[in-house]
């Protein structure tokens, strides 16, 4: 049996700028190192990063879901896109979704089709209604 090699994408959401920043003004402030060949790797001041709580306190970190929108968009987590959903024997119907990871669950992209990416929870928080 051959195991498929998961892709690890993320994506960095600065909560002070309000902005996704890329890996490489992420490593400036000294977490992480991009090599040559684009790969990252944890710097020294890694664990100091980490005791310190700077990444939970200052970023959002979303992962890359494996999964790409009708249009060839990368969803990851926090986004939010409209797609088809599955209620069983009530049928397909139109409705919004976040991607999100379950650790039990996965994603359950099975129950989901045609899906359209709208936008994400940090950049776009008026396109949920309430109670989404």
């Amino acid at each position: 049996m051959t195991m498929r090699k998961r892709v690890h994408k993320f994506r960095i959401f600065h909560k002070k700028e309000e902005k996704y920043i890329t890996l490489k003004e992420y490593s400036k402030l000294g977490a992480i190192c991009i090599e040559n060949d684009g790969s990252m790797s944890f710097s020294s001041a890694y664990l100091f990063v980490i005791n310190m709580m700077i990444i939970p306190e200052a970023f959002i970190i979303e992962q890359y879901s494996e999964k790409k929108d009708k249009d060839g968009e990368e969803l990851y987590d926090g986004d939010i896109f409209e797609a088809l959903h599955d209620f069983g024997p009530g049928g397909w119907h139109l409705r919004k979704g976040t991607v999100g990871f379950d650790p039990e669950t996965g994603y359950q992209w099975q129950y989901w089709k045609d899906i359209k990416k709208l936008g994400n929870i940090n950049e776009n928080p008026e396109l949920l209604e309430k109670g989404e």
